[in-house]
């Protein structure tokens, strides 16, 4: 996607190999756009786990993309969805 929807942020990869946890918090002033980016590159990944480590797909179908209406917006790939779904409403000061 278009980085240039991106003005910063802190992407987190997991390190264990075919491991798909991510987190990512990024700010924009264009959050379509970056829901989109992020959207297409949950795909991407789910494409490729789909062939090589099949286990990883159910984390990437349930991934966690949610904004605060401004200028934020957070992406998670966890094992855990609840407990991420709280953590990013906690991080984007939604109410649980």
């Amino acid at each position: 996607g278009d980085k240039s929807v991106i003005n910063g942020g802190v992407l987190f990869l997991s390190s264990k190999e075919g491991n798909t946890d991510t987190v990512g918090v990024f700010t924009t002033d264009q959050l379509d756009k970056c829901r989109v980016n992020l959207s297409d590159y949950l795909a991407d990944k789910k494409s490729e786990v789909e062939i090589y480590n099949p286990d990883e797909t159910f984390k990437i179908s349930n991934a966690i993309i949610a904004d605060n209406g401004k200028d934020r917006i957070v992406m998670v790939v966890s094992p855990d969805i609840e407990k991420a779904r709280k953590a990013v409403n906690g991080l984007l000061g939604i109410e649980n």
